[in-house]
């Protein structure tokens, strides 16, 4: 072979996430440079550190053991790797709870979890996918105790447990504000930013209407109760 293409994805990663002792990145660019028909599209996948026992096995996304040896190429739970969500567009967020990680997707949320009984590890692990509804803006995600709370192209959306223990989305503005929430230009929609106020027990989230005019001060703020469920 005379040459070999580029292949390169510009920039790195824009998401960052601490989950089962490692570190996990995400939220790459889908934009593929000089590539070749088998070239990975970086904006599905999930990169994960090795166990963190110094800083520097914080970038280490690959196994310890070398793969092309004889005696040693076999992978192991601590190691470090990649994880390919199929179907995901663009990653948004991250967001570990207890023994699960979610990926908040532009067209759908999954869930990262250890295979069998134990804990997530290099060897052990599976991915399910948990709702169609997607997030379309990183500051948008709030984490209150064991909940998630986002923004998406269809509404406002909690991350909960059902009676059933199982992990649900469902929508907070659906049977609210969704009239009011449809009304928002996208552009209010992808620039919000959320936060939790632990005093009042509420949910703010702040968002520009008036960005393409000259006035860029007009700012409003979408409440929800936690403790009512209401905004």
């Amino acid at each position: 072979i005379a040459t070999l293409p580029a292949d390169i994805t510009s920039g790195g990663a824009s998401v960052v996430e601490d989950f089962a002792g490692r570190i996990f990145y995400a939220g790459f660019s889908g934009d593929l440079t000089d590539a070749s028909t088998n070239s990975p599209v970086l904006s599905s996948f999930v990169l994960f550190s090795q166990v963190i026992k110094s800083k520097e096995d914080a970038i280490k996304c690959y196994q310890r053991g070398d793969p092309t040896s004889r005696e040693n190429s076999d992978l192991v739970d601590t190691d470090g790797g990649f994880i390919r969500i199929s179907g995901a567009k663009r990653i948004y967020a991250l967001v570990g709870l207890s023994s699960d990680l979610f990926v908040l997707a532009d067209n759908g949320v999954w869930k990262i979890a250890g295979g069998s009984d134990y804990g997530f590890s290099a060897t052990n692990y599976a991915v399910t996918r948990i709702s169609s509804f997607g997030c379309n803006n990183s500051q948008s995600v709030v984490v209150v105790n064991d909940r998630i709370f986002f923004w998406g192209k269809e509404g406002i959306f909690g991350i909960t447990k059902n009676q059933f223990g199982e992990w649900i989305v469902d929508s907070l503005s659906a049977s609210t504000t969704q009239t009011y929430y449809d009304s928002l230009e996208t552009t209010d929609q992808e620039t919000a930013v959320g936060f939790y106020d632990q005093f009042d027990k509420k949910i703010r989230w702040l968002f520009n209407t008036d960005f393409d005019r000259s006035n860029v001060n007009v700012v409003r703020e979408l409440v929800f109760d936690i403790q009512l469920g209401a905004f």
